[in-house]
């Protein structure tokens, strides 16, 4: 018999001036998703009491008046399932900190606001960078082709992309603009041309120059 056994799950969102906190995954299952802050429920261990201990890890701020959202049973990501508990909290007080850059980073966003009628309108938003030293990375790597480049700037700033191959020869260039939140876009080298190897991607954006190594199968 299959030791195998559900894990359950803290999702919460978080209001705060009627805008909500979400990062984007990274290094796990649903990696390049948009989620809320949350994590594993311990043993013992109340809602209301993983919820705070969790956001307070992921962010570094205090919430309170801690409600019931939704439940989930989640069986889309391979060799995993979830028991996932959706909670609403309210913030409480501090400054958010994206204390797990490598698995997160942290944007607030606004929210859309319906009325009886289905009439609705948009709070307002601007983008806020809280960390300045995003990383830039290409998921998956190694890949058999297609590669996900997430990558940061102000709004307004330019990316330019160079892609060589092992022998130094540009074989595609990406210009891109930033738009002030975390953004992700594709490099599709699934065609024959690009052959299996190493490539060198070289990015240029703002003041920000960096180089990522790309693996194709």
């Amino acid at each position: 018999m299959s030791e195998e056994k559900p894990r359950v799950g803290i999702g919460v969102m978080i209001l705060k001036d009627w805008k909500v906190l979400m990062s984007l995954r990274k290094g796990s299952h649903g990696e390049g998703e948009w989620q809320f802050p949350g994590g594993h429920l311990e043993f013992g261990e109340s809602f209301e009491r993983c919820a705070v201990r969790e956001v307070k890890e992921e962010t570094d701020i205090e919430i309170e008046n801690v409600r019931f959202q939704f439940l989930a049973n989640v069986k889309k990501y391979a060799n995993k399932h979830y028991v996932h508990i959706g909670l609403i909290a309210d913030y409480k007080s501090g400054k958010v900190k994206n204390t797990e850059p490598e698995k997160s980073g942290v944007r607030y966003y606004r929210l859309k606001i319906v009325d009886l009628d289905n009439s609705f309108e948009y709070t307002r938003v601007k983008p806020v960078t809280f960390n300045n030293d995003v990383k830039w990375h290409v998921y998956p790597n190694p890949s058999k082709g297609i590669f996900n480049f997430v990558y940061q700037l102000g709004n307004g700033e330019n990316i330019r992309a160079q892609l060589h191959d092992a022998s130094g020869k540009q074989v595609h260039l990406i210009n891109l603009t930033g738009n002030g939140f975390l953004q992700k876009t594709v490099i599709d080298l699934r065609s024959p041309k690009y052959a299996s190897g190493i490539y060198l991607l070289n990015t240029i954006g703002g003041d920000k120059t960096q180089s990522l190594k790309l693996i194709k199968h």
